[in-house]
């Protein structure tokens, strides 16, 4: 399945999404801000994002590729 980046600052958000999707069988890794979230893009690119846009991690896909 694929692998899926979880930004968002509530740790309870990052948590519930993670068991729901790990269960689905996706690989699920978290970062708990932006700056976190392009770390671990630049180290190892995910399949797929979710990002909360009512924190500052939104300001991430400033910095990504189409």
């Amino acid at each position: 399945m694929s692998r899926i980046l979880i930004t968002d600052d509530s740790s309870s958000q990052r948590i519930i999404l993670s068991g729901i999707l790990e269960k689905l069988g996706h690989e699920v890794e978290t970062a708990c801000n932006g700056q976190e979230a392009l770390e671990k893009i630049q180290t190892n690119p995910p399949d797929c994002m979710l990002l909360d846009t009512s924190c500052p991690s939104w300001m991430v896909s400033k910095h990504l590729k189409p």
